[in-house]
């Protein structure tokens, strides 16, 4: 699953990232939560800490997942290295190389290099504009070497969509059926900027099957790399043994810092604004697809985080468009990257994590003069015809 090569002009639109923007970090206020943080812990907090990370920010992520409706506490968070190392954590849980793993259609790109690593197989789910394919879902979960699912409910990375409550519940009723866990990547949990939040997988699950990822990397800063793995009972256990055997400790300082951080109440003055922009940003993208791109193109409407799903009219295999969108100043991730098995699709991600609004509108303008050229041309020869997503 080779990744697209983003060498580009300067000054190309960046609608292709999902590392949020620099200029938008608390920089001065996470260095006076590190000062106060070292002040305080002094050396215990520059020798190793302990596997499952440090107590105070436990404690405060499960005061978080508290307010979603997630019964958590201090006991049954491990933190991690970002939600990349949660996912690798999460699905070594439950499968050994060989098993399978059912993963959504579209799904995140990292998610397949994890499972390649790790030597399982994905076996996909499609999209639906409701949420993955239940009925697909069911008949992947009945077979035995299918071992979980790995599910991205809210701001799905890359549709930017979010489930709704009943196809949540029936997902669930499908998990419990077959007793196959649910690795729920929250992601993006913090960035909600519009509409009704709806409650997690993991609030909604009675017995037990659900294991919640979050991160901090989009809402506060990626090299925070802090992360969680939320989980119950046996998984629990066997979360704290494997992650001994992977690192002996996060970074106690860092940690330490972003307990404090968040409960002086700064994480949440900092979400506010970050909200506020992204909000903002993805107006921009809505209004410049609207008005930039031709007739035929659908895109989805995200209510927080941070990608939307762009499909092209026409056929046009979105791979075969970026090198002309380079040298027209805007760079996109193509659908294909998101496919399981790589295949052409007709789909793109854009992201408005990186831009502001401004370069958003001269991207988008810039895909719709490249797209318009395309359609113009007519088709091309398509390398696998019909199977586009």
């Amino acid at each position: 699953h080779s990744r697209p090569s983003y060498g580009a002009p300067n000054g190309a639109a960046p609608l292709h990232s999902l590392i949020p923007d620099p200029t938008l970090y608390p920089v001065d206020g996470f260095r006076r939560a590190l000062n106060r943080a070292l002040a305080e812990g002094g050396t215990d907090l520059l020798v190793y800490g302990g596997a499952e990370g440090h107590a105070d920010l436990r404690a405060v992520v499960a005061e978080r997942l508290a307010a979603e409706g997630i019964e958590a506490t201090a006991d049954n968070v491990v933190l991690t290295q970002g939600a990349s190392q949660g996912i690798s954590l999460a699905l070594r849980l439950f499968a050994a190389p060989g098993d399978w793993v059912a993963v959504e259609e579209p799904t995140y790109h990292n998610l397949l290099a994890v499972l390649v690593g790790l030597g399982l197989r994905p076996t996909p789910v499609p999209m639906t504009p409701n949420g993955p394919d239940l009925d697909v879902l069911a008949r992947a979960l009945a077979r035995p070497e299918v071992k979980a699912f790995y599910t991205m409910p809210s701001f799905h990375n890359p549709m930017g969509t979010s489930t709704s409550l009943a196809n949540r519940r029936r997902l669930l009723e499908i998990a419990t059926r077959h007793g196959k866990p649910v690795v729920e990547d929250a992601f993006e949990m913090d960035l909600r900027f519009e509409g009704r939040p709806v409650p997690p997988l993991a609030a909604l699950d009675t017995h037990g099957l659900v294991i919640h990822l979050f991160s901090l990397s989009k809402s506060l800063f990626p090299g925070v790399r802090v992360g969680s793995v939320t989980t119950q009972g046996r998984a629990l256990d066997g979360l704290k043994a494997l992650k001994r055997t992977i690192d002996l400790s996060g970074v106690p300082a860092i940690q330490a810092a972003v307990a404090g951080f968040v409960r002086e109440g700064a994480y949440d003055r900092h979400l506010t604004k970050l909200r506020k922009a992204l909000r903002g940003r993805r107006d921009a993208m809505l209004a410049a697809l609207a008005e930039e791109m031709p007739e035929g193109t659908h895109w989805t409407e995200p209510e927080g985080g941070c990608q939307v799903w762009v499909e092209l009219p026409g056929g046009i295999e979105t791979g075969d468009l970026l090198e002309e969108a380079r040298r027209a100043g805007v760079l996109f991730a193509p659908g294909s990257l998101f496919n399981h098995d790589g295949r052409p699709s007709r789909c793109m991600r854009l992201t408005f994590a990186l831009a502001g609004e401004e370069e958003i509108r001269r991207g988008v303008a810039a895909l719709g003069q490249v797209t318009h050229a395309r359609l113009q041309e007519g088709p091309r020869a398509t390398r696998d015809e019909g199977t586009y997503v």
